[in-house]
């Protein structure tokens, strides 16, 4: 478990809404995942509020909305645009080339969508392909404020050092991440001083299956 941890912090909730005492420490929160394999095509696309423009600095910012997609496609030479509709909204456009990963990506700036399947369509010179994703979540997935509440819970030392006078002294980041199909919580406390304390969270049971300082 200490390996997938680490795999998962370098590699990189459920709900779009906290309503625990931490929850407004927290400067990042990824709180949906949609995946699909098809027709040679591995497909993510996630939701998240971030803090922009970011800085490490255990203070929290205002945090933006973000929809993030990543396509694995069959052929890297060609270039594919992306469309897909949210509330009733399309959205899309052109999508870009990372080389070094190997994957094509886009992102605009949405509020967190209330479906549990988007249909993504996939274009490339005269052929479309549409994938069909389907959220990673069940019915037993815990929402962000039951995270943060598993957090005080078992780190209950480490939020009161950081607490003075009612306020936290640190910022909290909150990633849903999606794995050999398991869901998991990537979570870490950082502190004014740049101290990082990580955590990686069964998504169901909100357990810390390991912890990791630096």
């Amino acid at each position: 478990v200490p390996a997938l941890l680490l795999g998962l912090m370098l590699f990189t909730f459920i709900g779009c809404k906290t309503d625990s005492g931490l929850d407004k420490y927290v400067s990042e929160k990824r709180t949906e995942i949609y995946y699909c394999e098809q027709d040679g095509f591995t497909l993510t696309a996630s939701y998240s509020q971030k803090e922009y423009p970011y800085c490490a600095d255990g203070i929290v910012g205002e945090l933006s909305d973000l929809f993030e997609i990543k396509l694995q496609a069959p052929d890297n030479s060609e270039e594919y645009n992306i469309k897909f509709t949210l509330a009733g909204k399309e959205y899309g456009g052109e999508m870009s080339f990372e080389s070094v990963r190997q994957i094509y990506t886009f992102s605009q700036s949405i509020a967190c969508p209330k479906e549990t399947q988007i249909t993504f369509t996939v274009s490339r010179k005269d052929s479309e392909v549409k994938l069909v994703a389907e959220s990673v979540k069940n019915e037993n997935t815990l929402g962000v404020s039951d995270i943060l509440k598993s957090i005080q819970k078992a780190e209950p030392d480490r939020i009161s050092a950081l607490s003075q006078n009612g306020t936290f002294a640190g910022e909290i980041y909150v990633r849903l991440v999606y794995k050999d199909g398991e869901c998991f919580y990537y979570a870490a406390i950082s502190d004014r001083s740049g101290n990082t304390y990580s955590m990686l969270i069964d998504a169901d049971s909100g357990e810390i299956l390991a912890t990791r300082e630096n």
